[in-house]
């Protein structure tokens, strides 16, 4: 299932954009998603949700966000094929498979990451425990 820590982030970014100031101290689940579906009921939205674990938290988390005539996109990722599937109900849905990068891509960014944009910074005698990498 989805944490109530998750919704309550959600909810607190939302809410901070339409000025509500409501103490959520003692909220469960339930009442998060009823007010976020009071907040945005008829607003066009776009929500990210990152690394979904199951279809049953998807379950959960898409009861929150209202379906309404806002165009309104919720985006998804998750590394579990069934899973991205649970996300895309529509024939307008889909799922994007992300491809691993090639091997100079990843050297790239390995490198770009840890040494100042660059191969050019990494020390000797770390470039062959770089290629082992």
């Amino acid at each position: 299932m989805w944490s109530i820590a998750r919704f309550k982030d959600v909810f607190s970014q939302v809410s901070c954009q339409s000025g509500s100031t409501k103490d959520t101290s003692d909220w469960d689940e339930v009442k998060y998603i009823s007010e976020l579906r009071v907040l945005l009921q008829n607003k066009r939205y776009l929500i990210i949700i990152d690394d979904v674990w199951s279809a049953e938290a998807w379950k959960a988390v898409k009861c929150a966000f209202p379906e309404n005539n806002c165009s309104s996109k919720i985006i998804a990722t998750t590394r579990i094929n069934d899973v991205a599937k649970s996300c895309c109900p529509g024939a307008d849905d889909r799922v994007y498979e992300l491809e691993a990068l090639s091997d100079l891509h990843s050297r790239r960014l390995f490198f770009k990451r840890l040494f100042v944009g660059s191969e050019e910074h990494c020390p000797e005698m770390l470039k062959e425990v770089s290629n082992k990498i």
